[in-house]
C-alpha cells in the first residue's frame, strides 16, 4: 500500500456511484463529507434525517430536503433503501465500514 503524500491527503473526495433503481433508471450520488454527516445527525431520527442524507448525497437529479421529503410519499421504499444504503457506503458509514477503525488494540 502506498504512502500519501500531504497534496495527495488534501486533494482526496468522497467518492461517486450510480444507483440503478427498479425500473431501471439510475441516478447519480456521491458520499458525505465528514461536515455533512455532522449536520444529518443533528436532524430528527426518520424521514427528515433520510432526506438530509439524500439530499446531500444525490448529485443528480439534484433535491432539496423538502423535495425529497414529496418524493416519499410516492416512491418505492427499495428505491430509498439503494440509495441510503449507496451514500452511507461511499460516506464509509455503512453497516460494519466502521468496525475496523474502532476495534480494540490486542493485549
Amino acid at each position: 500500500m502506498a504512502t500519501l503524500t500531504r497534496a495527495e491527503i488534501l486533494a482526496r473526495k468522497v467518492g461517486n456511484g450510480i444507483v440503478t433503481l427498479s425500473d431501471g433508471a439510475t441516478v447519480e450520488v456521491r458520499g458525505c463529507t465528514r461536515a455533512e454527516a455532522r449536520q444529518i445527525q443533528d436532524v430528527e431520527e426518520g424521514d427528515q434525517r433520510d432526506a438530509a442524507m439524500i439530499s446531500f448525497g444525490l448529485v443528480d437529479p439534484a433535491l432539496t430536503p423538502d423535495e425529497v421529503l414529496a418524493w416519499f410519499a410516492d416512491a418505492p421504499n427499495g428505491d430509498i433503501l439503494k440509495i441510503t444504503g449507496k451514500i452511507l457506503e461511499l460516506s464509509g458509514m455503512a453497516e460494519g465500514q466502521g468496525k475496523d477503525a474502532t476495534k480494540s488494540v490486542p493485549r
